[in-house]
């Protein structure tokens, strides 16, 4: 127990900032104590609209040649969705996991560095910091003390690990596919509109399909937001590059998605 203690401490010490270049955006990550998972670097923070909006910016076509990722002040203020949810600081909401995959895609294309969403098992270890899983009051936003809205990150404070916000503020998404090879993922954590006795690190939500039914455009825009819902965003993590990058895109390419409706 000593030995786990003075690990979280001397990572909590060493945050490594990343810049990204060509914009303002920098962010710190972390080296967990990683345990039976290989290393990984954790974001210590949720993903701002700062960081997002940097993104959206960007004139760097490599990213996707087909879309580009909406605009989402003028979206959102077609849908209702609330100004104090898209201040720079606030955690990015409403993103759809093709989203949260673009923008790890963008991060790595610009800094060199391999970036993705953290694994269902990545995200729990960070969240648990070596402890039980329980959820610290000091430490969450939650449907009790949010006032109904986001929050900017790191205002609460960080678990033992520093890492803010692992539990309520928003909704994250988790890599991997919740069953077998069909599209269904979760997100991780909790939310600011979620109960405080439903904060609980291992649980986990499905992506709901209105999430996907509600996009305006006709074709569907597979990549953005979704006006449902201000509750899921990412938290990024880095990783070393352990496939070839080559083969990896050319996967990539091969992959085709749909979006046919609810029933689907």
């Amino acid at each position: 127990m000593f030995h786990l203690a003075l690990l979280a401490l001397l990572v909590q010490q060493a945050p490594v900032k990343v810049e990204v270049p060509g914009t303002s955006v920098a962010f710190d990550v972390i080296e967990v104590p990683a345990g039976a998972l290989k290393p990984y670097r954790i974001a210590t923070r949720e993903t701002t609209w700062a960081d997002f909006n940097a993104f959206f910016e960007t004139k760097d076509a490599a990213v996707d040649a087909t879309t580009r990722p909406t605009r989402a002040i003028a979206y959102f203020g077609q849908v209702g969705v609330p100004a104090n949810f898209l201040e720079p600081k606030k955690p990015a909401t409403n993103l759809r996991w093709h989203s949260a995959i673009a923008y790890c895609d963008w991060l790595s294309k610009k800094t060199g560095m391999y970036f993705r969403l953290p694994t269902e098992p990545e995200w729990e270890h960070a969240a648990k910091a070596g402890g039980d899983g329980s959820v610290v009051e000091d430490q969450t936003w939650h449907k009790g003390n949010s006032g109904e809205r986001t929050h900017d990150t790191g205002e609460k404070k960080p678990n033992a690990w520093g890492l803010y916000d692992m539990a309520g503020n928003l909704w994250e998404y988790v890599l991997e596919f919740h069953d077998g090879g069909e599209f269904d993922p979760v997100v991780k954590g909790g939310c600011w509109s979620t109960a405080a006795a439903d904060l609980k690190i291992a649980r986990r939500q499905k992506v709901p399909l209105n999430w996907f039914e509600e996009d305006p455009n006709r074709p569907r825009s597979v990549w953005w937001l979704t006006n449902k819902d201000q509750s899921q965003g990412v938290r990024v993590v880095c990783v070393a590059d352990a496939a070839d990058k080559d083969a990896r895109a050319a996967a990539a390419a091969k992959v085709e998605v749909k979006i046919l409706g609810k029933a689907e």
